[in-house]
């Protein structure tokens, strides 16, 4: 989680010009992120190597849609839901590429393919990040 706090902080103000403050006191039910006025994006990717497990990232769409712009210089109003959730997924696989680049694990971590989908998983994650943006929070999570 070292490496995904940095991670996050550098791909987040490098790659989506969009300054972010880590939580760590504030759990997920806390933040607010659920709230019934958010449409939260989650992005999940595997990882398989010294450690197995599954990575997401959980954005509400109107901050997502903000990220796409940044990213893609695009105005509003160009911005279709297909570069909302592609934004998702990008931004997970370069935090977690990223991340991994950074450990000292003498076996390279495998990445999957980032994927959209509906819900966590049922047992909740076995670690947590909230992470506040000008416009919102957002969490990355990990599952080992």
């Amino acid at each position: 989680m070292t490496q995904m706090k940095a991670s996050i902080s550098e791909v987040m103000e490098t790659m989506f010009f969009y300054p972010v403050e880590l939580k760590e006191e504030l759990g997920l039910e806390e933040s607010g992120l659920f709230q019934a006025e958010n449409k939260v994006i989650i992005a999940a990717i595997d990882f398989s190597g010294p450690l197995n497990g599954r990575i997401f990232l959980m954005i509400p769409e109107d901050v997502l849609g903000l990220m796409a712009e940044n990213l893609m210089g695009l105005e509003t109003e160009k911005i279709s839901t297909a570069l909302v959730t592609g934004t998702a997924q990008e931004a997970l696989n370069m935090i977690a590429g990223n991340a991994f680049s950074k450990t000292p694990f003498d076996v390279p971590v495998d990445l999957g393919v980032p994927e959209i989908i509906t819900a966590l998983p049922d047992k909740g994650l076995d670690q947590i990040l909230m992470v506040e943006t000008m416009d919102g929070m957002m969490a990355l999570g990990c599952d080992i």
